[in-house]
This record gives C-alpha cells, structure tokens and sequence, in this order.
C-alpha cells in the first residue's frame, strides 16, 4: 500500500496535480512545434562551406598584409621582445571577444552574425550603428588591403600599382559573385597558399642564421 501511495506521488505533482511523467501530448505537439521567428530564418538559409573551408578560413584569416608590412615596423621600433609581447597584449584582448562572438553563434545562430546578435540582446538601435559601423569598416579596410598587397608585389614586379589594385578588386568581387561552394574552395587554397608562404620565409629566414652560426 505504501508503494503505492509512493508512486502515485511520483506520477502527480502535488501543487498542480498535473502528471510529471507523462504529459498531454496535445502541449508536447504545440511545445515541439513552438520556435522562435528569429530562428526560422537560419533553417532557410543553406549550408555550403564545408568544415574544412570554415577551419582554413578561421586559420589563415588572421595571416594579412599587416604580418609583411606593419610587422616589419613594429619589430625596427619595438624590437623582436617589444612587438612579440605588443602582439601577445593585443591577441590576448581581442581572442576574448572574438570567444564572445563565437559562443553567441553557436548559442543564437541568426544570419545577420553580430549585427543581429546586437538587437537580439540590447536594442535596435544598437544593431542600426553596429551595421553602419561595419559598412564603413569595409568600405575602409578593403582598399587598405588591395594597396598593401599593391605594394608588396611591387617588390619583385615593377608594374604600375592601379594594375594590381584593379586585378585584385575584380577578382575579390568576381569571388563574392560565386556560388558559396566555389568561394569556400578558393578560400580553401588560398588559406594553404598563404600559410605554405608563412612557413617557407621561416624556414629560408631561419636556415641562413643557423649556417652563419656554425661557420
């Protein structure tokens, strides 16, 4: 008898007396069914890059021209030990609100990436200048970045840097153009071209200082 008094408790709640094990399936169908509209875009969109693009993107990403151009002047101003820990400060810094970003796309996956993430959780408001904010923040970096690679292919080609600055943006825009599968493949073996690169200048940089050292 006491069992029995012991699992009808189980299967009762005592405040409600509503059933703890097994619930109305007609509230289970409509909790199932229940989403968010912030979350019925993402199931529209379609997944194209590969976890293989999106790793070598995030990996090379942060290879720019400021490790060939800027580096070279922090290193003849700070020194090797100065830009190293210059360096360090600043990746320390900003991994931390790039870990942010990243655990709020994981949690709340919407389309718009932080620009939504910022009218999600704050306000409107704040997402309307975080747009704009990034609008200028292309407008500016993008032909920041077609000089800087201007000028350093300028170092073994001399050809007019509009050249090179027009080849660039064409094939940046014919890039964006193209089906999501086909840019995360250029992506893809750019990010082995330039990592390949950044492993060769040390190796031919480290080499020439070891055979010194042993002559």
């Amino acid at each position: 008898m006491s069992s029995h008094n012991a699992s009808s408790s189980r299967q009762t709640n005592t405040a409600s007396d509503e059933p703890l094990i097994s619930p109305d399936p007609e509230r289970l169908s409509q909790a199932r069914d229940y989403e968010f509209k912030e979350f019925a875009e993402v199931k529209a969109l379609r997944r194209g890059l590969a976890q293989r693009h999106i790793q070598m993107i995030a990996l090379a990403g942060t290879i720019g021209t400021g490790l060939f151009l800027g580096s070279g002047k922090a290193i003849s101003r700070a020194g090797p030990l100065g830009a190293l820990l210059g360096y360090t400060l600043v990746g320390i810094l900003v991994s931390g609100v790039v870990l942010s970003i990243a655990e709020l796309s994981a949690l709340i996956p919407l389309s718009g990436g932080i620009i939504r993430h910022a009218e999600y959780f704050v306000d409107p408001a704040l997402s309307f200048a975080n747009g704009w904010n990034q609008v200028y923040s292309n407008i500016i970096t993008i032909p920041a970045e077609l000089v800087a690679a201007a000028v350093l292919i300028q170092f073994w080609v001399q050809i007019s840097n509009a050249v090179w600055i027009v080849s660039f943006g064409l094939l940046l825009i014919i890039s964006n153009l193209l089906f999501v599968r086909v840019y995360g493949e250029l992506e893809f073996v750019c990010a082995i071209l330039k990592i390949t690169l950044i492993v060769g200048l040390n190796i031919m940089v480290t080499l020439p200082l070891y055979a010194n050292n042993l002559c």
